[in-house]
């Protein structure tokens, strides 16, 4: 397993998306977008259980891809 990290880049664009959701009165806590941040950072899809948090920021037009790991 790979363990990627929370780096310059990634931690610039969380902050980015998390003032973005809480402007747009969709808050989804300070981990979400610092998880969405390194995926999209790293150019890969999100699998989550979580879909509806995740699909807020790509309502805010950040090209993230989540997608639902319980879907078969």
């Amino acid at each position: 397993m790979e363990v990627l990290a929370l780096s310059s880049e990634p931690a610039v664009l969380a902050g980015r998306m998390y003032g973005a959701l809480e402007r747009a009165g969709m808050p989804i806590g300070r981990i979400d977008p610092m998880v969405a941040a390194i995926a999209l950072s790293n150019k890969l899809e999100l699998v989550t259980g979580n879909l509806a948090h995740y699909e807020r920021l790509v309502e805010l037009e950040f090209p993230l891809r989540p997608a639902n790991w319980r879907d078969s």
